[in-house]
């Protein structure tokens, strides 16, 4: 599991952002899998994607430590928004933050840094829900 699924709205203030890009690209280190896609908000401002699985007979015969960078951008109104970064540890479902990836996204919140707990933290606007 390169990228669990994810599911979110993203809001502007309490306002529901229709027809903005969400994009999510990924790449795992060890089998150099790369991939990205986007999807548009519905008039509620929800989005979802899919998960991404990748298959490597290497990869599980090969003891390694993955490594996969995540990350989720938001392009509205001529500006792009940096909702999650995130470096994966495991192949694990829900392996990201241990529970489905649901998230909420306020277009008028700055990027930080957010502890999931105290092993994992992600950059970006949006909160986990």
């Amino acid at each position: 599991m390169l990228f669990s699924p994810v599911r979110g709205v993203v809001v502007r203030g309490t306002i529901p952002v229709a027809g903005a890009v969400v994009t999510r690209t990924y790449h795992g280190a060890f089998t150099n899998k790369k991939g990205i896609e986007s999807t548009v908000t519905d008039v509620n401002g929800v989005f979802h994607f899919d998960a991404i699985r990748a298959h490597g007979l290497l990869a599980s015969i090969v003891p390694h430590q993955p490594i996969i960078d995540q990350a989720i951008h938001i392009a509205h109104a001529n500006q792009t928004f940096e909702a999650w970064f995130y470096i994966k540890k495991n192949y694990n479902e829900q392996g990201e933050v241990g529970r489905p990836i649901v998230m909420r996204c306020n277009l008028e919140t700055e990027p930080r840094v957010v502890r999931i707990d105290d092993l994992r933290q992600y950059f970006g606007l949006c909160d986990l829900q």
